[in-house]
């Protein structure tokens, strides 16, 4: 059952967040004055046809079909004249078509370009913004209970559950999660004797930290980075989230900083800072992610649906064909070019690079997906467990 609802809720987040981004494309292209032709869900053949928008133009009434189609896991906005009905895609046919989007100027087509990212970035923040001022922020409990686990961390293996109150670690006790971090990053691979508290019974085991194989931030007593970097010991295990009432610009900042922090991360990533095994992951991430969340709670898949929908739209930006931020440089150049279209052999090789890039990192997050679901032993853990 659990299995069903996940799939349900995975095809659903997915088709939200492709209704978003493909409706900030339509409604742009509508406001440039150019014809849209289909607005579709799901890819392959389209079995229901669930509106019909008609409207006039200066060659006379034309419509919009929105579409819905079997296979849920995309969509389109198919804006007239964007596909060339020759063999080449590239050809400058397509800059004849009235009411076509290469008739338009390259500033038009660079914002209906970028609406599809906009739209999904800010999809992904009207949803934060209620529900955290319904549900609260969420923060890290400093209270010395484990809220998470790495699969096949120190913790796990020692026999740590959910829910544990660590009541000391070799007789000190623990009052704070970070007591247990300070005393744990300081004694990597030397057995440590933890005693807890489970559902109202006490309970020893023993803990051998292990030693982070990179630099990570050192935290203070409130569990806040230092911003110094260091090897430390840890257990791979988390705090509790808790959630602290939020006013509406406390919510708003708060859903405002999560495209700050992804962009960050793409960029540690780019310069070397941040592991992109830590940092990205493809389909098999985002169906486990959701599994989780189902598992938790409605609010739960919400808010990774919304997170989902920002991460989407800050990918789109990447400068790199055919994404929508590939098609914006295109523009962009053209805009220098007082609208004069790059050649054909430009764009060309413009597009083989892009599309070279693009099979690399598929490729690349797949593999992470691989290492990180189907071989255990090499399955990195989130930083926020790494503890």
């Amino acid at each position: 059952m659990l299995l069903l609802t996940t799939i349900l809720a995975f095809f659903l987040i997915v088709t939200v967040l492709v209704a978003a981004h493909e409706y900030g494309h339509y409604l742009f292209a509508r406001i440039f004055k150019m014809g849209v032709e289909e607005f579709a869900i799901g890819f392959g053949r389209p079995y229901w046809v669930w509106r019909r928008k008609a409207y006039d133009t200066p060659n006379g009434p034309e419509e919009t079909e929105f579409t819905l189609r079997p296979l849920p896991l995309g969509g389109f906005v198919r804006i007239k004249g964007m596909i060339s009905e020759t063999e080449n895609p590239l050809d400058d046919s397509t800059s004849n078509i009235p009411g076509g989007f290469y008739s338009k100027s390259p500033f038009a087509r660079f914002m209906v370009l970028f609406a599809g990212p906009l739209f999904s970035v800010v999809a992904g923040i009207a949803i934060l913004v209620p529900m955290y001022m319904a549900q609260g922020l969420p923060q890290r409990s400093t209270k010395p209970v484990i809220g998470s686990l790495g699969e096949g961390g120190p913790a796990a293996s020692a026999g740590l559950k959910i829910g544990d109150l660590v009541l000391s670690i070799d007789g000190l006790p623990i009052k704070r999660f970070s007591d247990l971090v300070f005393t744990v990053r300081e004694r990597a691979n030397q057995p440590l004797a933890f005693t807890v508290e489970r559902e109202g019974k006490v309970i020893s085991t023993t803990v051998t930290p292990i030693l982070g194989p990179d630099p990570t931030p050192v935290l203070d007593e409130n569990l806040e980075e230092t911003g110094v970097l260091k090897k430390q010991g840890r257990i791979l295990a988390g705090p509790e989230e808790e959630r602290v009432p939020a006013t509406f610009g406390q919510a708003l900042g708060r859903a405002v900083s999560a495209p700050v922090e992804m962009i960050k991360s793409l960029f540690g990533i780019a310069t070397g800072q941040r592991k992109a095994s830590e940092e990205v992951g493809g389909p098999i991430t985002m169906f486990k992610a959701t599994q989780k969340t189902v598992e938790v709670g409605v609010t739960k898949v919400i808010e990774l649906g919304a997170l989902l929908s920002i991460s989407i739209g800050i990918f789109n930006l990447l400068p790199i064909h055919p994404l929508d931020g590939g098609q914006m440089l295109v523009a962009f150049l053209e805009m220098l070019r007082k609208g004069k279209r790059l050649s054909l052999k430009a764009r060309e090789s413009i597009s083989k690079v892009g599309l070279a890039m693009l099979a690399l990192i598929f490729f690349g997050v797949f593999y992470v997906d691989i290492v990180r679901w189907i071989v255990p032993e090499k399955k990195p853990t989130p930083v926020a467990e790494q503890r």
